[in-house]
């Protein structure tokens, strides 16, 4: 009989450790932060040049097509309310800087793409290709044309076109 006494001792010493073992887990609780930082980027990416215009008879083609468009892609990781813009410029007033026969403004492009991309013309100042508000990863392309005219010298010239992505 005495065993049957100690067995039944031992096996409700072994429910109180189990319940003692329980209760220890729950009281041993730690919280970790988890913490990403996220930073301004952006990165512009211009492909399609160069942007060559043949030579084509004033009075039977005007303007004149490039052969190609320009496609443009922009990302920008920034707070919601940011305003971005992918803008062009010349490097010159005239693809012919030393005879000043062919102005940049004659450069017109239209759009293709996102929505926030928009027609313009070029000019030695920066000009709006893309605008938008917000963090945003934007595609468009640019079909340029030029004015052609009876006035512009012989020869091949050309104009640096410089993209950026910025905000105002």
């Amino acid at each position: 009989m005495k065993k049957t006494v100690s067995g039944a001792l031992a096996a409700a010493a072994v429910v109180v450790f189990a319940a003692s073992a329980d209760a220890q887990t729950t009281l041993a609780t730690q919280n970790v932060n988890a913490t990403v930082t996220v930073g301004n980027q952006a990165r512009i990416t211009v492909t399609g040049g160069p942007v060559l215009f043949a030579d084509s008879d004033p009075d039977l083609v005007n303007p004149i097509p490039a052969g190609a468009p320009v496609s443009v892609a922009a990302r920008a990781r920034v707070a919601p309310t940011q305003q971005l813009n992918v803008t062009v410029s010349a490097n010159n007033a005239f693809f012919d800087a030393g005879t000043d026969t062919i102005p940049v403004t004659g450069l017109l492009w239209t759009v293709g793409g996102a929505p926030s991309f928009l027609a313009g013309a070029m000019a030695t100042t920066e000009t709006n290709v893309a605008q938008w508000t917000g963090p945003a990863n934007q595609a468009g392309t640019q079909a340029y044309t030029l004015a052609n005219s009876w006035s512009y010298a012989p020869g091949t010239w050309t104009v640096i076109l410089r993209y950026t992505l910025s905000t105002p």
